[in-house]
């Protein structure tokens, strides 16, 4: 009775840890069930993402060629030395070596492996900008011992007439927190876009298609080999109308002036030469200025970086009577037979005015009076059409 009663006892206790075995089994059957086949997409991308790694590829900008096709901007390569933390096995002896090479205390390079600390240990950091191509040999050379080390080209812009085209062909500089945030995810942190002139009017026609370089990466973030690269796209020439050797002969003209010229092709508007002066050196914020050169150019007299030509407000002298002239010929003010006496001055709404030959034109009809640009006749025109028909037509032209 009593085997019975214990046997009877094992058997219930035997169900009852199948059961749990069971449900068990179930559980894991149905987890798994979730994880592959019901969310199996999202977990797949989550894993991808943890495995890959994206490096950008920056494009180069389009050139710049005057009317004649003449180039006035280009991209030159700089070369960078980068490091990969991840591939190295001892980071003292990298700085070591490096700084054997590029000739500089090796502090300095131990500060600039720090300050990227904060960066993936996959993201190459930069260590030394600018290397010469003896540098870049050596480096090359030794890349079997020495993987962690990698050389980045950049592609910079060079300027080639410098101060003479400064202002009509802007500069570049890295896109700010407002212009990132508005626009609608096309710049990131770090890119590169027009401040001014040209460079800033057509940056979406002189920007490229950035590339990328897929790495994989294992747990510790090592890069363990590349799964893919896509080109780059460079970004599209440009032609101006500008003319090369009227833009010189501006600088020329106002080398040791204040002031602007701007020269316009009457029959179709285009613009062949545009020139501030002072100038600056576009080229020193092309590759990086330094704080002591920009403080240099802020704190430089008449302000060189100011655009005379299309910033600034200017009395138009006598080149304004033509604008007199026709709005008086359109309003029937005057014709061409109309006549005024010019002695040297004239009193208009109890002011006196004067005209630049002191003693005067004597009686002159419209044609007489643009040929001698006589004042009086054009001071007497204006006040016959009053100030508003010599606002409005002032807003035609």
């Amino acid at each position: 009775m009593q085997v019975r009663e214990h046997r009877d006892d094992l058997i219930r206790r035997v169900r009852l840890l199948t059961g749990l075995a069971i449900g068990l089994l179930a559980v894991i059957a149905a987890t798994f069930w979730s994880v592959q086949i019901v969310h199996g997409d999202y977990y797949l991308e989550l894993a991808e993402n943890n495995r890959l790694r994206k490096l950008p590829i920056r494009a180069p900008r389009g050139l710049i060629y005057d009317r004649e096709g003449r180039l006035l901007v280009e991209n030159v390569p700089s070369y960078d030395l980068l490091i990969d933390r991840s591939r190295s096995l001892d980071l003292e002896e990298s700085v070591r070596f490096a700084a054997g090479i590029l000739g500089r205390p090796e502090d300095d390079l131990r500060r600039a492996v720090a300050a990227a600390r904060a960066a993936p240990a996959f993201k190459p950091a930069l260590v030394a900008p600018d290397l010469t191509l003896g540098q870049v040999g050596r480096f090359e050379a030794k890349r079997l011992e020495h993987p962690e080390f990698e050389i980045d080209v950049r592609h910079l812009r060079l300027y080639r007439h410098g101060p003479r085209t400064a202002h009509v062909l802007g500069y570049l500089g890295e896109a700010s927190p407002d212009e990132i945030e508005t626009s609608d995810g096309r710049y990131v942190p770090g890119d590169l876009l027009g401040k001014k002139g040209v460079e800033r009017s057509y940056d979406h026609h002189l920007r490229g298609d950035d590339g990328e370089r897929v790495v994989v990466v294992d747990s510790r973030a090592r890069v363990l080999e590349e799964y893919r690269r896509d080109r780059a796209e460079s970004g599209r020439p440009l032609t101006l109308s500008l003319d090369l050797g009227l833009q010189q002969e501006a600088a020329r003209l106002m080398s040791d002036k204040v002031g602007a010229i701007v020269a316009l092709d009457p029959r179709t508007g285009e613009i062949r030469a545009l020139h501030s002066a002072p100038s600056y050196n576009s080229n020193l914020l092309a590759r990086g200025i330094t704080r002591a050169d920009w403080q240099a150019i802020l704190d430089a007299p008449h302000h060189p970086l100011q655009n005379r030509a299309v910033q600034n407000t200017h009395s138009p002298g006598s080149v304004f009577k033509v604008v007199m002239a026709a709005a008086g010929l359109a309003e029937g003010v005057i014709d061409e037979r109309s006549t005024v006496h010019c002695g040297g001055a004239t009193t208009i709404y109890n002011h006196r005015f004067r005209c630049w030959k002191r003693q005067g034109h004597g009686r002159v009809a419209l044609e007489a009076a643009i040929k001698g640009s006589c004042d009086i006749y054009f001071y007497n025109v204006g006040k016959a059409l009053g100030i508003d028909r010599i606002a409005h037509y002032s807003r035609i032209f």
